[in-house]
């Protein structure tokens, strides 16, 4: 019995002892909890209370100075532009000199320059119809007013003594001195109910009609006549291996230095494929022409001259020309 007692006793002295060891837990943060809960939650207070101690985030902004955000960096920098621009205003400079604030401050200033210069400098445009006009739309009025007038008023040519002959399309002066104008009725016989009559020649000098003929030296696609044309005038179509081609290409009645006559043969082997040559002179009646094969292999000069240039076109067997 007393040793129960003893052990009782000894028992009863020394557990709270060892629970009160076994219940004190020691935190990260430093001291002791009696629970582990306890604990996280001592550590995580402390972590707080650490990063609220320690220095904030600093950022250094590029307007200068720091932000504890980079956020806030960016206001400042904002708002540090937007000073310095109202402080100081943007330089432009125009075209038309001198600086504006803005681009568009500018592009006004140019235009009005512009516009000024227009009026101080007016316009000067070539009119198809001869002269000269301010504006394109000016001309454009003047040529179809010099149209009408010329649709309405027939066109004839006027004689040295007076009488006159209508004039067709790219016709040429049938006696010298010669001049195209306006038929009228005194002059000419056009609105009357008798067909016009061509007036005889006046004082017309004697014209040697006839072709003459040189043979130059040999040059390069002097076999063949469309080649050796090509080669002067680049412009000219292909397809022109035949008459008929030939005739496509036609596109003037009318000779004239760099155009390339189209000529047909009536008979023999060279009817369907016809002959070209390049105009190289046009002077009074007379045409000259300069072409390869017409003599085979060779390159020749042909000048034909006629009571006017149609004679001679027709001497040369000329049907039209191709003008570039």
């Amino acid at each position: 019995m007393k040793f129960l007692f003893t052990l009782v006793i000894t028992t009863l002295l020394f557990v709270p002892e060892v629970w009160a060891q076994q219940s004190s837990i020691r935190c990260q943060s430093g001291g002791t909890q009696p629970t582990i809960h306890a604990c996280q939650q001592q550590d995580a207070q402390h972590a707080r209370q650490l990063q609220q101690q320690q220095q904030l985030q600093v950022v250094r902004c590029k307007s200068g100075g720091t932000q504890p955000t980079i956020q806030a960096c960016q206001q400042q920098d904002a708002q540090h532009a937007r000073q310095l621009q109202q402080q100081q205003p943007q330089v432009v400079r125009c075209q038309s000199g001198g600086t504006q604030p803005t681009i568009q401050a500018c592009q006004q200033q140019d235009a009005q320059r512009a516009r000024q210069l227009q009026q101080q400098q007016p316009q000067v445009v070539r009119c198809q119809s001869g002269g000269t006009q301010p504006t394109i739309q000016a001309c454009q009025q003047q040529d179809a007013q010099r149209q009408h007038v010329g649709n309405q008023a027939a066109q004839c040519w006027i004689f040295p003594n007076g009488g006159t002959s209508p004039a067709t399309a790219n016709s040429t002066p049938p006696v010298s001195g010669a001049k195209l104008g306006a038929c009228t009725n005194q002059r000419s016989s056009v609105g009357s109910n008798t067909p016009p009559v061509r007036q005889p020649p006046i004082s017309t000098p004697a014209v040697h009609r006839g072709v003459a003929k040189a043979v130059l030296p040999t040059a390069r696609h002097s076999d063949n006549c469309v080649l050796y044309a090509r080669d002067r005038v680049p412009s000219l179509p292909t397809g022109l291996d035949t008459w008929k081609g030939k005739l496509n290409a036609i596109n003037s009645n009318s000779p004239q230095v760099g155009s390339v006559a189209m000529i047909g043969f009536s008979t023999g082997k060279y009817k369907d494929i016809g002959h070209s040559a390049v105009v190289e002179s046009v002077s009074g009646n007379s045409i000259t022409v300069i072409e390869a094969n017409y003599t085979a292999g060779q390159i020749t000069r042909r000048t034909a001259t006629g009571s006017d240039l149609a004679d001679a076109a027709r001497q040369l067997g000329i049907a039209g020309y191709y003008r570039p």
